[in-house]
């Protein structure tokens, strides 16, 4: 999917999911992607800056000195870029914005605290976007956690044939060793586009996702456990017990 709207030229792109969940961090990746492309000139927006990338233009906001996103933002529209990374929609100006420029021949990627892909839509109409204008500029939302890779060197398999954490020195006794995402990635499609029109609200919205042929979080989790990369209880612990028993553990 990041592929696909990397050779894209128009569309909005909402990375979501609560902090620390590695939003800044896919948004670095997608820059590395877009960049492989010749001919796109990419600019972003942080506050701060936390990855330097080679080929990528990036502009520190300042707040103090009154270089906001809005006003970064409108001023980057006027140069006409062809991609943009905002690092995170913050306020209502910001996300209006975003939102004309994804209408108005303009790639642009960004992050937001959600979480679930519909709970993203509602909180933009939540801020004021009116629903003719969300519809036709967002390309897709992914939304995204962070869990916990079993330690290869002392993870053991349980008696239901599951592999469970132990702890050794090399892990420092937690039974983890690194972490690793797990993601469910949604497009706009006809029902979608009709549901937030109507001002559906979050629940609706969720419904109407759940009868789409996409993976969610908790199947992607349960792919991870399969393969013993991750534990029932790692899962449970970042995802929630509800979350887990739907993604059929």
């Amino acid at each position: 999917m990041l592929q696909s709207f990397a050779q894209g030229h128009q569309g909005v792109l909402l990375l979501t999911g609560p902090a620390g969940s590695g939003k800044s961090t896919t948004l670095a990746a997608l820059q590395y992607i877009v960049g492989r492309w010749p001919g796109k000139g990419i600019v972003t927006l942080e506050d701060p800056v936390e990855i330097r990338i080679d080929g990528v233009t990036k502009v520190q906001i300042n707040p103090y000195a009154g270089l906001t996103f809005p006003t970064a933002l409108r001023s980057l529209l006027r140069q006409d870029p062809e991609v943009l990374m905002i690092g995170e929609i913050r306020d209502d100006q910001t996300a209006r914005i975003v939102m004309e420029a994804g209408m108005t021949g303009h790639l642009l990627a960004s992050t937001m605290h959600s979480g679930s892909p519909g709970g993203a839509i509602v909180r933009l109409l939540e801020m004021g976007i009116e629903p003719y204008q969300v519809t036709p500029s967002i390309w897709g939302i992914v939304n995204q956690r962070l869990v916990r890779r079993l330690c290869p060197d002392c993870k053991q398999v349980s008696r239901d044939g599951i592999h469970q954490p132990v702890g050794c020195a090399k892990c420092l006794g937690t039974g983890y060793k690194g972490r690793v995402l797990i993601a469910e990635a949604i497009r706009m499609d006809s029902s979608l586009r009709k549901a937030v029109l109507e001002r559906a609200d979050a629940e609706r919205l969720e419904s109407i996702l759940a009868r789409q042929r996409y993976m969610g979080m908790a199947q992607h989790g349960k792919q991870l456990v399969a393969r013993r990369i991750t534990s029932i209880d790692e899962l449970s612990r970042v995802l929630g017990p509800d979350m887990a028993q739907i993604g059929g553990i």
